[in-house]
């Protein structure tokens, strides 16, 4: 989770100064002269929690929390087989928390053992679409931030990782990964204004372990594409067969 988590940083962070250069900047999260900016312990408590609701609301308890469900009500529909109510209540439930686990549950593809043919296109169809409706709502109106149109991008490559997250891990990895964003440096910032001294340093010392890590996590994932997409050459075991020998003239 942390080399997932410091990449999708370092993949935000690049797409947000391309953003900026070409003139979308993702705003901020107030404006002194259009929004009253909370104070250092509001804004703490409301991204402690913030991730947990957010998720239930465009994760866990969506279609994408449901696929499971939705394709034993079909093959139901279809070929008149499924799980008994009890059964099929108790995988919807662990679908909710763990698809990757209902999955396995039910013998349908998982991404453990399937690799991303484990997810089914479904599945995708929600990712997307729970992504999209992600980087929206950062910028609703009435919303109380001061978000600009680039964060509509930012939020919903998060989103779309996040998504990923749940669907492989399940609920906990996709708050975790949310945290990631909410809490991890804001726990910085708080311990460097409460503490001060060396505490100061955190953000510093956070924002460059993160780059450090994400870095070197997209380098592993370049070079694990590269590997795959590059046709491997197989050894020959051609023999170049040796010249005969000429005959002996007696």
């Amino acid at each position: 989770m942390p080399l997932i988590s410091c990449g999708l940083y370092v993949v935000v962070l690049v797409v947000t100064l391309v953003l900026e250069l070409v003139g979308v900047p993702p705003g901020s999260l107030c404006d002194p002269h259009l929004n009253p900016c909370p104070t250092q312990a509001q804004l703490f408590a409301g991204l402690a929690y913030a991730p947990v609701g957010e998720e239930l609301a465009y994760r866990i308890i969506t279609p994408l929390g449901l696929v499971i469900p939705i394709r034993i009500l079909w093959r139901r529909l279809i070929t008149g087989q499924g799980p008994s109510i009890s059964r099929f209540l108790s995988i919807t439930g662990l679908s909710l928390l763990s698809p990757e686990r209902a999955k396995r549950k039910t013998g349908y593809p998982t991404f453990t053992m399937n690799g991303w043919s484990g997810v089914h296109w479904l599945e995708w169809i929600f990712i997307v679409v729970s992504s999209v409706l992600f980087g929206l709502a950062h910028v609703e109106s009435g919303g109380g931030t001061n978000w600009g149109a680039g964060k509509v991008v930012t939020a919903a490559i998060s989103g779309f990782v996040i998504a990923i997250a749940f669907v492989a891990y399940g609920a906990y990895a996709a708050i975790l990964l949310h945290w990631f964003f909410d809490v991890y440096f804001e726990i910085s910032l708080v311990g460097s204004s409460i503490f001060g001294g060396l505490f100061s340093l955190l953000p510093f010392v956070f924002v460059l372990t993160s780059l450090i890590v994400g870095t070197l996590s997209i380098l592993v994932v370049i070079g694990w594409v590269v590997r795959r997409i590059t046709p491997r050459v197989s050894p020959t075991t051609y023999k170049t067969p040796e010249p005969e020998g000429l005959p002996v003239e007696a």
